[in-house]
């Protein structure tokens, strides 16, 4: 949640969302420290940024920030995590936790709200 409340601040002063942690820290909307998924070994939130353009011509910006199951529940049981991995591909879904979408303006939704 915190991760989407730094996108939001750097759209508000920018008008568009980053897909770079750096430019979040830097611009003293995160700390460093929330762009890691928690006890995941040093692996960091996947970022990404985008903006779709509307048949109108408007510019809509675009932001996703993701965490895998395998990364985001790292050390607990490998076939219960492997169960929730196959589960979501099978049904065409991303096998993590997400918020937001490069491809689709969703209001930055996500799966794990």
């Amino acid at each position: 949640m915190k991760i989407r409340t730094a996108e939001e601040r750097y759209r508000a002063a920018t008008g568009v969302y980053t897909g770079d942690f750096t430019v979040l820290v830097r611009s003293g909307c995160i700390a460093d420290s929330l762009t890691f998924i928690p006890y995941a070994g040093g692996k960091r939130f996947n970022l990404a940024a985008s903006a779709r353009i509307t048949k109108s011509g408007r510019q809509i910006p675009l932001v996703e920030c993701a965490a895998e199951y395998t990364s985001y529940l790292k050390g607990l049981d490998r076939n219960a995590v492997a169960a929730l991995v196959q589960e979501a591909v099978a049904a065409g879904r991303y096998p993590g936790l997400k918020i937001g979408d490069i491809t689709t303006s969703n209001n930055n939704a996500g799966n794990w709200e």
